[in-house]
């Protein structure tokens, strides 16, 4: 028996893993496995898929002042923060850098944003797709980490130098090695998000939502702070000081990351996932190998809904639904100002419920996966619904009317709505694979981290031709 399990290499003095080793092996499925012929023990596990999900051993240690909980909070934050830091220095890189007699009119200039955008989603979920391909028995992923942590400080730096260098002779060259780095900054991000997803699926659902969590309050801090300093007239102290933040988050969570191995409860889970999957590979006696198509035929269900809630938020939330104007006779009567109502009621009410309804997600312990798939289809139907009733050009449209005449019921639904797909998506990405057997967990993470993005990916691309069908139907 102690060639098929094993107790994790760094704890195998341990008082308490050798108690829960004679537990296991008490377990009526495995009573007589050491005499059972090698025919027999393959079948074994080919047909019943034999794991230890149903035979993990409860954590001996505890993570000590969650300080293991928030290093991947601020993983979740390192992998989406230099996205909005861009965003706030969209203005000053058009107006300024490439606003010279070389390229004032070009259409790079014209259409940075949009360029910029489908550079970064592009390497983003490149690189999300090459941690799914390039994934062993080894555990590289977690690895990958620290480097890619490194590489994204240089590439910020890189941003600064370039900034603060005189462009007018070369713009051209400006904006080509400006692309390069974003490209660069965009892959080295979205390695670090995934690695983190598949890190977090041997630790409880929790450190999931923690990434999950980062991830969403980077939006609320660049919200917050575009808001403060299109108020106070501040754009370019606005950019410096979110570069400045950047620069500290990847240094602080290159330390982290150091610390994180010392702490004996990371190193407690990471040895039980390396002990059952090489007893895996042995009991099998086959070259290991992530099961994706496997796992996608088994739980398609959970890929699609991940996918099916961003792609529908993404698509109503970024360019469409900051076009939707206050109705034109609460003006007066609605508590935002006119200047302030896109920020408020579009970007920050977005990052505010998503918070929330991250927040929220600490509070299940054992949700219904099968209902959860079953609301999340249903919400997103209801959402693109909701969005496409909205005050969104009212002039143009031909024969879509206007139902949603209220402001507050337009800021209610929509905190709704992406309250709702928050909650949703970390219930689903937290929860779903910690429920699968053991040798599904690392693919089914990785599977949920891709669909997530790509779900971005087409909803943000897709909103452009969201908002001619709303005008032309």
């Amino acid at each position: 028996m102690s060639k098929i399990i094993s107790a994790p290499s760094s704890f195998c003095k341990h008082e308490n893993a050798e108690k829960i080793i004679e537990g296991i092996k008490m377990l009526p499925i495995l009573k007589n496995f050491d005499q059972l012929k090698e025919e027999d023990k393959r079948k074994i596990f080919h047909k019943k898929e034999l794991s230890l999900t149903f035979s993990d051993p409860k954590p001996i240690l505890k993570d000590r002042l969650n300080s293991v909980l928030i290093i991947y909070f601020f993983y979740g934050i390192c992998a989406i923060l230099p996205w909005y830091l861009l965003q706030m220095a969209n203005d000053f890189l058009i107006n300024v850098k490439l606003n010279t007699p070389i390229s004032s009119g070009t259409f790079y200039q014209i259409k940075f944003k949009f360029i910029s955008g489908l550079i970064w989603n592009a390497a983003f979920l490149l690189m999300t797709i090459f941690n799914l391909i390039n994934c062993d028995r080894r555990f590289n992923q977690i690895d990958r980490i620290p480097f890619c942590l490194i590489g994204s400080a240089f590439s910020i730096g890189s941003i600064i130098v370039l900034s603060i260098l005189d462009s007018k002779n070369w713009s051209n060259s400006f904006f080509i090695c400006f692309s390069l780095i974003i490209c660069l900054l965009a892959a080295l991000n979205g390695i670090i998000f995934s690695s983190s997803i598949y890190a977090a699926a041997m630790l409880p659902p929790k450190y999931t939502n923690s990434i999950l969590l980062g991830y969403m309050s980077s939006g609320l801090f660049y919200s917050l702070i575009s808001i403060l300093f299109k108020y106070c007239k501040f754009s370019k102290i606005s950019s410096v000081n979110a570069t400045w933040c950047n620069i500290d988050n990847c240094t602080n969570c290159q330390s982290q990351f150091i610390f994180q191995h010392i702490r004996n409860y990371y190193r407690y889970h990471l040895d039980i996932a390396k002990d059952n999957m090489t007893a895996n590979e042995k009991a099998r006696r086959t070259l290991f190998h992530m099961p994706y198509i496997r796992t996608i035929k088994r739980f398609w269900p959970l890929y699609v809904c991940i996918w099916l809630l961003m792609f529908t938020t993404l698509s109503s939330f970024t360019s469409y639904q900051k076009q939707i104007k206050p109705i034109k006779t609460q003006l007066d009567s609605f508590i935002v100002s006119n200047d302030l109502f896109v920020d408020i009621t579009c970007d920050l009410t977005y990052y505010i419920a998503t918070c929330l309804g991250s927040l929220t997600c600490f509070a299940f312990k054992k949700p219904s996966i099968k209902l959860s798939l079953a609301f999340s289809f249903l919400k997103s139907i209801l959402t693109s619904c909701f969005f496409i009733l909205c005050n969104f050009e009212p002039d143009k449209r031909k024969n879509l009317p206007v139902l949603v005449e209220n402001d507050y019921v337009y800021w209610s639904g929509a905190f709704i709505c992406h309250y709702s797909t928050a909650l949703m998506v970390c219930l689903l990405m937290s929860f779903a694979p910690k429920e699968i057997k053991f040798k599904y967990k690392q693919s089914a993470a990785l599977l949920t981290a891709f669909s997530f993005i790509f779900g971005s990916l087409c909803g943000s691309e897709f909103s452009r031709f969201f908002e001619t069908i709303v005008v032309i139907i």
